[in-house]
């Protein structure tokens, strides 16, 4: 507020008395910007309960299904045959494992040419067809004036599962590879001869020797041939396509690496699924934890307990509050005639509810029941896959979802009130100190009138005391 300038001709300290005036009418602006001040503080704090809720969620996510809850570590005898692992499904087991037979492409050679190199003309000539599996057969034409090369490269733009490339032997002769890109018989590669001779009736012979059984040292020949692996397991014999077996042992993957018969004896691998007691101990104490950083700094926010509110308007907030009670009711809550096995509730496996509402494990009786029924405990944590309701871990993160909608949620309905409080509280304040400046100069427009009467009154007395 400006000043009206020194003690006028009246001797009165008009500026001095404008302000305590002015200053007697400021108090309701005060309290405003007090009041949005404080909840701009509120909400600043809810917005932080919100990020802490949100840690919540991640931690509950990692259980909240059957293959986060299902921790199973395998160990194997030797890994020099196959790698087995888990993916989250597994049950406890052990399997003898034994590799007959891993899954190949097939690997063919032409007859060998006696060529400067491979951009040499072969001089060969007729058609031949190559087909993979049950696949529709593709024909190609060969004339003497092709290269190897030029061949390799029209199979390749045939759009087969196969590749053609070149190999030189020692004596410097050239052959053909045809590879198939695929494993398994059933993607085994077939080459047939097309056509007739000049005659009309004589076929054709095959002009790469693709079709070849390598009779004499020249001949074209399949090296080997498209085959499926085999693996034995506890006696009973699995074939698949590829050297990845899924399927065989549920949700063990096995990845062949090399037949377990060395010199004629076998010697099978020994796979062993176990429940991993200290990975779900580990989730199981990050979830009690991100539960407990939420209890906490809701009491802190909202003075419950021996501690005075952070916020002094979220002081006994009832919205946080029934956040807290949302929470509870959803950590408390049973599974009971959903689980099928011996647990209902986290109590049961040892996780229980303090008296100031913040979550204790007794990692003790968590070992036993987890060592007891694993399968119960998957039950316990996690929904089951397509249902709505079910599962302590999902009950948990779908109450951490309704609370901090967006556009529903408590904390944000919450948060919103806080904000435009503090908008309305800056609108009201701002039209009282409009209203109230105004009033400053409606009164400095009255001093100043005054003091320059008393100044024409104090003129006018001392002309007349002249006169007389």
């Amino acid at each position: 507020m400006a000043s009206v300038g020194m003690i006028g001709a009246s001797g009165i300290d008009t500026n001095a008395l404008i302000q305590g005036l002015v200053g007697a009418e400021s108090a309701p602006i005060t309290l405003l910007n007090k009041d949005a001040s404080d909840c701009r503080a509120a909400s600043a704090q809810l917005s932080s309960l919100g990020g802490t809720l949100s840690s919540l969620r991640t931690t509950v996510a990692t259980m909240d299904t059957a293959d986060d809850v299902a921790s199973f570590t395998v160990s194997q005898s030797s890994t020099s045959s196959l790698t087995a692992t888990s993916d989250g499904t597994a049950q406890p087991g052990v399997y003898s494992i034994s590799v007959k037979q891993l899954a190949c492409e097939q690997r063919t050679y032409s007859k060998s040419f006696t060529v400067a190199d491979s951009n040499t003309a072969v001089g060969a000539d007729g058609k031949f067809t190559i087909a993979v599996g049950a696949g529709v057969a593709k024909e190609m034409t060969i004339s003497a004036t092709d290269t190897l090369d030029s061949i390799a490269s029209r199979i390749n733009g045939l759009g087969l599962r196969v590749q053609a490339g070149m190999f030189q032997q020692a004596d410097g002769k050239i052959r053909l590879q045809v590879r198939g890109l695929d494993t398994g018989s059933a993607n085994a590669v077939t080459f047939g001869t097309s056509g007739t001779a000049a005659d009309g009736t004589t076929p054709l012979s095959d002009p790469l020797g693709l079709t070849g059984t390598g009779a004499l040292p020249d001949d074209g020949k399949t090296v080997q041939s498209a085959a499926n692996s085999i693996v034995s397991i506890d006696g009973f014999d699995v074939e698949r396509s590829t050297n990845t077996v899924t399927g065989a042992i549920a949700g063990i993957p096995l990845a062949l690496k090399a037949p377990t018969t060395v010199n004629g004896v076998d010697t099978p691998v020994t796979v062993t699924v176990a429940a991993d007691t200290s990975a779900l101990l580990t989730k199981v104490a990050g979830m009690v934890s991100a539960f407990n950083g939420v209890v906490n700094s809701v009491n802190k926010l909202a003075g419950i307990g021996s501690t005075a509110a952070a916020v002094p308007k979220l002081a006994g907030d009832s919205t946080l509050r029934s956040i807290l009670s949302d929470l509870r009711s959803a950590a408390v809550n049973s599974t009971a005639g959903q689980s099928g096995g011996l647990y209902n509730s986290l109590r049961d496996v040892g996780v229980s509810i303090t008296k100031d509402g913040t979550l204790t494990v007794d990692n003790a009786k968590l070992t036993k029941a987890i060592s007891a029924d694993p399968t119960s405990i998957q039950k316990l944590f996690a929904r089951p896959i397509a249902a709505s309701s079910g599962g302590v871990m999902a009950t948990i993160r779908d109450s951490v979802d309704a609370i901090t909608n967006f556009t529903t949620g408590k904390l944000q309905s919450r948060k919103k009130y806080f904000d435009d409080k503090a908008k309305r509280d800056g609108v009201d304040a701002a039209k009282k100190q409009t209203q109230l400046d105004s009033y400053a100069d409606r009164l400095r427009k009255q001093f100043t009138a005054m003091d320059n009467a008393y100044s024409k009154n104090q003129s006018l007395g001392q002309q007349l005391s002249r006169m007389g």
